[in-house]
């Protein structure tokens, strides 16, 4: 009884609304595309702050404003690069748990099938 409880709840547990690997990874991809789209315009901007920061006759606000600008880039950049590792992880994650989820349902679907023929024994048992 206590099996078939587990494995019920098991199994409507993996039914229930567990994102799919496929599900994530549609997310994730598109995630990962606009981080990429992302990069590549602070990757722009930042050439155009070394290009500005080439010039000679900058005053003292300009050379820190730009430097500031330098300093932004590459906290946007390290942010980025974070988030892609973060949904490299999350990726492997998912697909664990998805592999974890169909290890469950074929222990709940064995379970449930040793209790039938506990139950099938019993009343043959019961019977004689």
């Amino acid at each position: 009884m206590k099996r078939t409880m587990l494995a019920g709840l098991s199994l409507s547990l993996i039914l229930s609304g567990c994102a799919t690997e496929e599900y994530v990874l549609q997310k994730t991809n598109a995630l990962s595309d606009r981080l990429g789209m992302l990069e590549t315009r602070v990757l722009t901007l930042d050439g155009k702050v070394n290009q500005l920061a080439g010039r000679q006759n900058l005053s003292l606000d300009e050379r820190k404003a730009l430097e500031d600008a330098r300093n932004m880039s590459q906290k946007a950049l390290d942010e980025i690069k974070g988030l892609t590792a973060d949904m490299k992880k999350m990726g492997a994650d998912v697909s664990r748990a998805e592999a974890a989820a169909k290890r469950a349902e074929a222990a709940a679907e064995k379970a449930g099938q040793a209790e039938k023929r506990a139950k099938k024994a019993f009343e043959l048992e019961q019977q004689k």
